[in-house]
């Protein structure tokens, strides 16, 4: 399995927008098959433009695209609907949204949106190619064809899914010839450089002489998952298992895949069933540990992470963060502390991960030097970042070190004006330095920042520290 945990860290965790009859709204919590039961998308040789000839459109759809790319996911929606706004009448925007929850695995409403899109005219290229997607995450061969046939003109990433189609098929000979058709284009694009790994990948097979289907489809599908490609790799990992139920990659492979889909309950039956087929594996003690602390099972998940260190899990600094965490949410402080730092040992944690240990250290086990070194070593590792030198300051004002304490904090301000957190902490010391007018007066400025960025804790945390001070000076007493 390739080591890509760190797609894991960022897996989508967004709230979707919708608006009535063409985006639907997103139930992120909700698992779906596969096959969502609707019929099948049917279009015709007839390709819409991918514009409006409306400047102000054109230029949010255009916006749209780059957000997803980016893979903005949340703010690709939100512009799309903006564009929706303006032509009720174009399917450009439709088009647009379902492509987004293609990328989400949302194939209810990729089917949905392309068939209202179909209601409104004809479909444009990309939304051709995402009628093939969807028939191919089925299974669903013949239409995957058929819309594959009315795709014109032809193009890297049209061979690609023609790539698709054919290994599917069984016809792999025609699929390599796509193949190099798109690597002699030299484009270096997207489909170029998955047609180069897909490639490197087949020559691999070629290697063991009469290798099974099973493997040659696990190979393809390890490959998309390497190239960020892990919704479009599932039906090749299908019918992996359709080929060898038994084959544990594949499962593992899918399961991964389900995960960095954020379908966490399809993630976990996956991992179950490769468990089940060798129950000594790390990385399957692993990934099915992230599956099931996504599901809130916390005391299955920190079992199976411990067991995959156990076994010899060789991404060891991400195993430990996963145990860290797992305990964070625990509560049992102490031993998450414990992991965090022995993470830190063998590579750098991420900045909220460093937090959480100082957080920890300060706020819960009252050992501030552990929290002042484990701030160091995170400005040490992120030299740049003003909240590094706001957490060094805040660590420095829990042990104490009231003039180390001031001096971070006002190099995080210089780095960023507007840093809430700075503002806040920069209170407490004024406190602690027996100033109320002057905290009083840093507690607002953290307010009135922490509402502008949206940081809803720090707003919260210094108006309680002004209602504080407020109500000591109103009984006419001083504080410290």
């Amino acid at each position: 399995m390739p080591k890509i945990i760190k797609l894991i860290l960022t897996l989508i965790i967004i709230g979707l927008l919708g608006f009535a009859g063409y985006l639907v709204f997103f139930d992120l919590n909700s698992t779906i098959s596969k096959s969502p039961g609707i019929p099948p998308i049917k279009v015709n040789s007839n390709t819409a433009e991918n514009k409006t000839n409306n400047p102000e459109i054109d230029s949010l759809l255009a916006e749209a695209k780059t957000l997803f790319q980016q893979k903005k996911y949340q703010e690709a929606l939100q512009t799309y609907v903006k564009a929706y706004e303006l032509d009720k009448s174009s399917n450009l925007a439709i088009i647009g949204v379902a492509e987004v929850y293609f990328e989400l695995d949302r194939q209810d409403l990729v089917q949905q949106n392309l068939q209202n899109a179909l209601l409104k005219g004809d479909l444009t290229y990309d939304g051709k190619i995402l009628v093939v997607k969807s028939h191919l995450l089925k299974q669903d061969l013949p239409n995957a064809r058929q819309a594959y046939q009315s795709i014109q003109p032809e193009s890297n990433q049209k061979l690609l899914l023609g790539f698709y189609i054919d290994s599917l098929s069984s016809n792999l000979k025609a699929g390599r010839e796509k193949l190099e058709t798109i690597i002699k284009s030299a484009a270096n694009d997207e489909p170029f450089q998955v047609a180069s790994k897909l490639k490197e990948s087949l020559a691999i097979y070629d290697t063991f002489l009469d290798s099974p289907k099973s493997y040659l489809f696990a190979l393809i599908g390890k490959t998309l998952i390497e190239q960020n490609q892990f919704v479009i790799a599932r039906p090749f990992l299908f019918g992996s298992i359709e080929d060898k139920n038994d084959y544990r990659d594949s499962w593992l492979m899918l399961g991964y895949s389900y995960l960095l889909s954020n379908k966490n309950e399809d993630a976990q039956k996956a991992l179950e069933r490769a468990k089940q087929i060798d129950p000594y594996n790390p990385e399957v003690y692993f990934y099915l540990g992230l599956a099931q602390q996504k599901n809130s099972q916390n005391d299955l998940a920190l079992d199976n992470l411990k067991k995959a260190s156990s076994f010899g899990f060789r991404s060891s600094k991400d195993n430990l963060v996963q145990i860290a965490n797992s305990l964070y949410l625990e509560k049992n402080y102490v031993e998450s502390s414990d992991y965090f730092i022995r993470a830190s040992q063998v590579g750098s944690l991420s900045l909220e991960e460093y937090t959480k240990v100082v957080w920890m250290n300060l706020e819960q086990l009252k050992n501030p030097s552990l929290a002042v070194t484990v701030s160091l070593q995170a400005l040490q590792n992120y030299p740049t970042t003003p909240m590094a030198n706001n957490l060094v300051g805040w660590a420095q004002l829990g042990a104490d070190n009231l003039t180390e304490a001031n001096k971070f904090l006002k190099l995080a301000l210089e780095q960023d004006p507007n840093l809430d957190a700075a503002y806040l902490n920069l209170g407490f010391l004024s406190l602690r330095q027996n100033n109320p007018t002057e905290a009083l007066n840093l507690f607002q400025k953290a307010v009135e920042l922490g509402n502008k960025n949206r940081s809803s804790s720090i707003a919260e945390r210094a108006q309680a520290e002004i209602n504080k001070i407020n109500s000591v000076s109103s009984n006419g007493t001083t504080t410290r």
